[in-house]
């Protein structure tokens, strides 16, 4: 649903390119870092997704211990194959739990547009979540491939981070939107 939170946990690639992007187009898309979750730590990841009000997340085959744990949360699961992840396919193999609505009236009215929900690092202070709408981003990513001359023969190379507000408007829809 449209206010709904769906974090992507994918490897950094073609799927999770294709996944950001097709998440943003129907809910809200929070990328999450992807990295190994042991069973011991998977209730704390798991928990940390929920106070975050992520009511969705597209996870791969492999994360049981992380899938488990936010299924007893009661966090909807989308789950991908992890081999055809690695090349640039999207199988999805089932998707488990019951989809819940937002719960919270407020943060639904305050979501309400959204595309993108980024993470800062909390460099200049306590981290915060930053929300983007797809008008914002197309035209920051414009922006980005007109000032860079990028066209439909480019080639780029780019070391900014998925899960980072650069990464993904220069990785993604820079190059997209240059042709």
């Amino acid at each position: 649903e449209k206010d709904d939170r769906c974090g992507i946990r994918l490897p950094k690639g073609i799927g999770y390119s294709l996944s950001l992007l097709a998440t943003m187009e129907t809910c809200l898309a929070v990328p999450l870092m992807h990295k190994t979750v042991s069973k011991t730590n998977a209730e704390t990841t798991a928990t940390a997704y929920a106070n975050e009000n992520i009511t969705a997340c597209i996870l791969m085959d492999t994360d049981v211990p992380l899938l488990n744990a936010l299924l007893n949360l009661g966090i909807y699961c989308v789950i991908v194959c992890g081999r055809s992840i690695r090349h640039g396919e999207i199988n999805v193999l089932r998707t488990a739990g019951t989809r819940k609505p937002s719960s919270c009236q407020a943060e639904q009215q305050c979501c309400n547009g959204a595309a993108l929900q980024i993470k800062t690092s909390g460099t200049t202070g306590e981290s915060k979540l930053i929300l983007y709408e797809r008008e914002i981003l197309a035209i920051g990513a414009l922006c980005i491939a007109n000032r860079s001359g990028l066209g439909p023969s480019s080639i780029g190379l780019n070391f900014l981070p998925l899960h980072h507000i650069g990464g993904i408007a220069c990785n993604i829809m820079a190059a997209l939107l240059s042709g």
